[in-house]
């Protein structure tokens, strides 16, 4: 069996300038970058991470959700305004002032829960519209977090300032200092003679009756 040999002869003239053609064309297109933002584009969002929105200076973005839009909180409101669309309530736009240079954080609080995003100033990056088809996850469930070691150590302090000043307090109760208890004496000394007093005087009477 002969293998097959192709030649340059083999080819026609046009052939051949057209794959010329077809291979300079080629080494001439952009190379795209998928991890860069589209100016349109369509997506489903996680809500256990946080969005990023990249906005140019003095343009704007529209941002549609797949439910009506109850809030909206930016972190910045200088350089940054939001609005909800008065004809879509589930539409919100975002405009971006020239002295916008710091990102910021926008909190969307919609019928089927919160979107966190980052909005991020770039003079290069802008997303027109992005379209939220739907939501997937939720955020994420933590146990409660334990005391970091300058915490523990701060509330082992108050603990023991807090039996201290107990331990100090019965003392205290208990302290009783030389004048006070010889007051305390006499008093119970002439309670005493008081009652002996009290039942001599209770005998002698007896006696009067008797006699």
């Amino acid at each position: 069996m002969r293998l097959m040999s192709l030649k340059i002869g083999d080819f026609s003239p046009r052939l051949i300038l057209g794959l010329l053609g077809l291979s300079s064309s080629l080494c001439f297109l952009p190379i795209l970058s998928f991890s860069e933002p589209l100016r349109i584009s369509s997506q489903f969002f996680d809500r256990s991470q946080v969005g990023r929105v990249y906005i140019r200076p003095g343009l704007s973005s529209i941002l549609q959700f797949p439910c009506d839009i109850e809030e909206a909180k930016l972190g910045m409101k200088s350089s940054l305004e939001v609005e909800i669309s008065k004809t879509l309530k589930s539409e919100l736009i975002l405009s971006a002032k020239s002295g916008l240079v710091d990102p910021t954080n926008l909190i969307v609080r919609c019928t089927h829960g919160n979107f966190v995003f980052d909005v991020i100033p770039n003079p290069e990056l802008h997303q027109d519209i992005i379209k939220i088809l739907g939501a997937v996850g939720s955020p994420l469930f933590r146990e409660t977090l334990s005391p970091s070691p300058q915490s523990s150590r701060s509330l082992n302090f108050k603990k023991i300032k807090k039996s201290a000043q107990l331990i100090e307090k019965k003392n205290q109760e208990a302290f009783v200092s030389p004048s006070l208890s010889s007051k305390i004496l006499s008093r119970k000394l002439l309670r005493s003679s008081d009652v002996f007093h009290h039942k001599n005087s209770i005998n002698f009477k007896k006696k009067e009756v008797l006699k």
